[in-house]
This record gives structure tokens, C-alpha cells and sequence, in this order.
């Protein structure tokens, strides 16, 4: 079982954090410390040195701290070795008891047993728009796949 600590901002290091960040697939500016440090107030959840790290953006209302997804930041959620969100999300429940976050492109296993397919094409015939039920189907996956929401309530 991995061990995944959580660490206040002022317990963080920075360049252990970035080099995470920046050596993912699912690292993108949103979820660096420049950015972060700019935008919110934040903790994080920390696997085993540094392997994998999420960010957790919160906010104090009425004395509950809840998780929320900040203004001009896309996704955040796991990034690192590690892109299974459950050991991640349950450590978080331990910590707040609200959260609405997205979680970044790479973290599907929530959601979706199997991988699913990264982008879908629509062929489009000028003269003759015709979608069959396979096509929109296709179309509702990859929209919902694209936009992997994490609640607690």
C-alpha cells in the first residue's frame, strides 16, 4: 500500500513539487506552485517521495473548509506515477467534507473502468449532415471523459 501524506503549503517543497509536475503526463501549468501560490490558498496530497501529488485548493465558509476548483484553472487531481484517484480521494475525505474539483484528463479510472478513446472525429458531408446513434454515442463518451468531476458530499 502506498503511503500518501498531507502536507500544509509551508510543508511543501517546491522543487520536489514542480519536478513532479513537469515529468508528468497529466502536469500542466494549473497544478505548478507559481500558479497555484497565485491564484488560492492550497494543500496537497503527497505519495512517497514525491511520486505522485495533488493539489487541494480550499476555502473556509462558516467554519467548514471545503475543496473547490479556483477561476482559471481548468483541472487539477492526481499527477504523477500514479493516476489512480481513489487512494487519493479517500485520504481527502478524511481532510475536508466538501469538494467539487475537476480532475485532470490523465485521472479516469474513477469514472471509467476501461480506457476510453482520447478524442472522437465527426466526419461531416457538406451536402448531407447525417449522425447515426453509434456516432452520438461516440460523442457523449468522449465529452464525458473529457470532464472527470470529483464531489463529496
Amino acid at each position: 500500500m502506498t503511503v500518501i501524506r498531507f502536507l500544509k503549503r509551508a510543508e511543501i517543497n517546491d522543487d520536489l513539487w514542480n519536478s513532479c509536475v513537469e515529468n508528468s503526463e497529466g502536469g500542466l501549468i494549473y497544478a505548478g506552485t507559481p500558479y497555484l501560490d497565485t491564484i488560492t490558498d492550497w494543500n496537497a496530497l503527497v505519495m512517497e517521495n514525491y511520486g505522485a501529488v495533488m493539489p487541494l485548493p480550499f476555502r473556509k465558509k462558516y467554519g467548514i473548509r471545503y475543496l473547490y476548483q479556483p477561476a482559471f484553472c481548468q483541472q487539477l487531481g492526481v499527477i504523477g506515477e500514479q493516476q489512480d484517484s481513489s487512494d487519493f480521494i479517500a485520504t481527502a475525505k478524511t481532510h475536508f467534507s466538501f469538494a467539487e474539483i475537476n480532475l485532470n484528463f490523465t485521472n479516469t479510472s474513477l469514472i471509467f473502468e476501461e480506457p476510453q478513446e482520447k478524442s472522437t472525429n465527426l466526419q461531416v458531408n457538406s451536402t448531407n449532415l447525417q449522425v447515426n446513434s453509434a456516432d452520438l454515442q461516440k460523442m457523449r463518451t468522449a465529452q464525458a471523459s473529457s470532464c472527470n468531476n470529483f464531489v463529496i458530499d
